[in-house]
């Protein structure tokens, strides 16, 4: 074999990409244009909006119980947390001694 190149990944094709020298050519406007969401990435994960009072606590740290959010993700699942501001970051639902709860992995 003399090359291999990934065509796609994640729901990303290689059409949606740019070279560095094309992004040098660009203003300022279109390179802010290019620049794609982060929670794109994780568009194949389910998501979960956490209440005003669960989204503060979340950013501070916090696990959030499912019980209190009336959400019941299986253990494990990694799930695209939201909050009143918008994408909050990466979750996984873990066990804890008081109940399953979210906590985030990747802050964003």
């Amino acid at each position: 074999m003399g090359a291999l190149e990934r065509r796609e990944a994640c729901g990303f094709e290689i059409g949606d990409t740019h070279t560095l020298e094309e992004i040098e050519k660009m203003n300022p406007d279109e390179r802010l244009g290019a620049l794609v969401e982060c929670e794109k990435l994780f568009a194949s994960y389910p998501d979960v909006t956490l209440p005003p009072f669960y989204s503060n606590l979340c950013m501070n740290g916090c696990e959030i119980y499912q019980k209190k959010i009336r959400s019941s993700f299986a253990v494990g699942t990694l799930l695209r947390v939201y909050g009143d501001c918008g994408f909050i970051g990466v979750g996984e639902v873990k066990d804890y001694p008081d109940g399953e709860a979210i906590k985030i992995k990747i802050f964003l």
